[in-house]
């Protein structure tokens, strides 16, 4: 919790992602492409398997938080990948994650 609170500052609104533990993206409203998709098959620009690391959450105790970094289009006109770092953590069945852009 302390890792959420410390890098509140730099988050940006509504940028937020949650899924299920059974693996499919059920909202992040800045990556509607990617809703109902299996998010273990996510991957970035450089080829890193991001979603794995989000499903692995899933498989932690409940409130553990994970820091996951990967490449992301940031909201906005510049479709360039940038370096973003997101906290997730489980919640009864949902995984979810808030994350900031480096």
């Amino acid at each position: 919790m302390n890792s959420l609170r410390k890098s509140r500052h730099m988050m940006e609104p509504g940028v937020s992602t949650c899924g299920w533990r059974r693996c499919f993206a059920i909202g992040n409203p800045n990556a509607k492409q990617v809703l109902g998709q299996d998010e273990r098959t996510f991957k970035d620009p450089t080829g890193k398997t991001f979603g794995l690391d989000f499903y692995a959450v899933g498989q932690k105790p409940e409130g553990q938080i994970t820091k996951v970094s990967y490449m992301f289009v940031r909201p906005g006109p510049d479709k360039n990948p940038m370096p973003k770092v997101s906290l997730v953590t489980k919640v009864t069945d949902l995984v979810c994650g808030v994350g900031y852009y480096k």
